[in-house]
């Protein structure tokens, strides 16, 4: 699990606040210059077994398209290259996503849908979900209840191989939602996500997906079916954003 999760940089503790410990983590979006950032909690149920009765209704009533969507934007913000200016988008906003907006306006704003699709950052991310979807099916020992992805990529085009990332032809098979099986990538995508081979060129290390958020993880002798649903169904949005932008027109 290590490789999924953010460094960790030992505890810390503010002075003004003594007694009180943080845990230290790396910012995995320092190594980018115009960082697009996702906080995507995942999984349907976003309460632990040991949640009381009244926590529980909040988590079902605050949100109650989760069933259906199988994650939540807890926050994005994306960077936009007419104003050269990042849009930023909050719990609130988050919570107004459904079943039917969270494509066009929740990924598809993240991934800067309305100035051209970011068909490159999708494809690398898709296959970082996809071994973090591979590590959930090797084990059965813990289920991890409202943890986040931390989602980030290249905003900035004029980072990645000189070229204008809008441009790179990349293309994707695409697989039923329904299903939710996992991804088919062909072969633009990179095995690990840190690099994406296009027609036009090669985009470098333009995204990153990390766990975070640990303060509800049990034990327990079956799979995380709740995260795996999670995960499958951001996949599935995703592939039908690339499936979408592929057939239009």
């Amino acid at each position: 699990m290590r490789p999924f999760l953010p460094k960790y940089l030992g505890v810390f503790e503010f002075p003004e606040v003594p007694g009180v410990h943080y845990l230290k983590l790396d910012d995995v979006t320092r190594k980018f210059a115009e960082p697009c950032i996702a906080d995507i909690k995942i999984g349907p149920i976003s309460y632990d077994p040991e949640a009381a009765p009244d926590k529980v209704h909040f988590e079902k009533t605050r949100y109650p398209f989760l069933t259906k969507v199988g994650f939540r934007i807890v926050g994005m913000r994306t960077y936009k290259h007419a104003t050269k200016k990042y849009v930023k988008y909050d719990r609130e906003y988050g919570y107004t996503l459904d079943e039917h907006k969270m494509l066009d306006q929740g990924l598809g704003l993240f991934f800067n849908k309305d100035e051209g699709l970011r068909k490159d950052a999708i494809v690398a991310i898709l296959a970082k979900l996809q071994r973090i979807e591979s590590w959930f099916m090797s084990q059965s020992e813990m289920c991890f209840f409202a943890s986040s992805l931390l989602v980030v990529y290249e905003g900035c085009p004029s980072t990645i191989g000189g070229n204008n990332c809008h441009q790179n032809g990349v293309t994707l098979g695409y697989n039923s939602c329904q299903q939710s099986n996992g991804v088919s990538l062909d072969e633009d995508a990179g095995p690990d996500g840190s690099a994406v081979q296009s027609k036009r060129g090669v985009a470098g290390d333009v995204v990153d997906v990390r766990i975070i958020d640990f303060a509800h993880v049990f034990h327990t002798d079956q799979h995380d079916e709740n995260c795996l649903f999670g995960l499958r169904k951001i996949m599935c949005y995703l592939q039908q954003l690339l499936y979408d932008e592929r057939h239009s027109g």
